[in-house]
C-alpha cells in the first residue's frame, strides 16, 4: 500500500474508531463503505462525501449531483443522483454511523447487532441494503476483513488510549 493511501486509511480508522466508541457502529463497517464509495478516500463525492450518502432535504444542507451508475430491478443504469455534501471526513462518517444505527432501513439489523455483537453480519446486512449492486456485500466483506484495515483500527485505538 502506498504512503498516501496508508495515510488516508489511518485517518479514517481514527475517525471510525472514535465514532465506534460514540455510536457503537463497528469501525470496520465505516471503513469498508468509505473504501468502496471513495476509492480508499481518494475520490469523495463533492467536497467530502466519502460514504456515498444520498441527499435528504430534511437532513442535509448541500447537495452534489453526479451522473452515476445505480441498479433498478436488478439492472445497472446510469442516472443523475443527488448526493449530500459534507464539510469533512468526520461529518460524512458521522452521518453514515447515524444512518446505520438510527434509521428504519437498518433498524432490524441494528437491533440484532446490539444483541449478538456480530459485526460481520451487520456489515453484510448494511451492504446488502446500502447499494443495489449485487457485488457490494462481497466487496464490503472483503474490505471489512482485510488485515490492513484491522491493523489501522488497532493503531487508532492505541492513539486514542495514549
Amino acid at each position: 500500500m502506498n504512503e498516501t493511501r496508508q495515510r488516508r486509511l489511518d485517518e479514517i480508522a481514527y475517525v471510525a474508531h472514535g465514532l465506534e466508541v460514540k455510536t457503537k457502529v463497528p469501525a470496520a463497517c465505516t471503513i469498508a463503505v468509505w473504501a468502496i464509495e471513495s476509492n480508499w478516500g481518494a475520490e469523495p463525492i463533492g467536497e467530502a462525501n466519502y460514504h456515498g450518502i444520498r441527499f435528504v432535504q430534511t437532513r442535509h444542507k448541500r447537495r452534489h449531483t453526479v451522473e452515476d451508475r445505480d441498479y433498478m430491478r436488478g439492472r445497472e443504469v446510469i442516472v443523475d443522483i443527488d448526493y449530500a455534501d459534507f464539510d469533512s471526513l468526520h461529518a460524512s462518517s458521522e452521518d453514515f454511523c447515524r444512518i446505520v444505527s438510527a434509521t428504519p432501513v437498518y433498524e432490524k439489523s441494528w437491533r440484532a447487532f446490539m444483541v449478538n455483537k456480530d459485526a460481520q453480519v451487520l456489515m453484510f446486512d448494511v451492504a446488502r441494503k446500502y447499494r443495489q449492486d449485487p457485488n457490494y456485500p462481497r466487496v464490503a466483506l472483503q474490505i471489512f476483513g482485510q488485515s490492513n484495515v484491522a491493523e489501522a483500527i488497532r493503531r487508532s485505538r492505541q492513539r486514542l488510549a495514549a
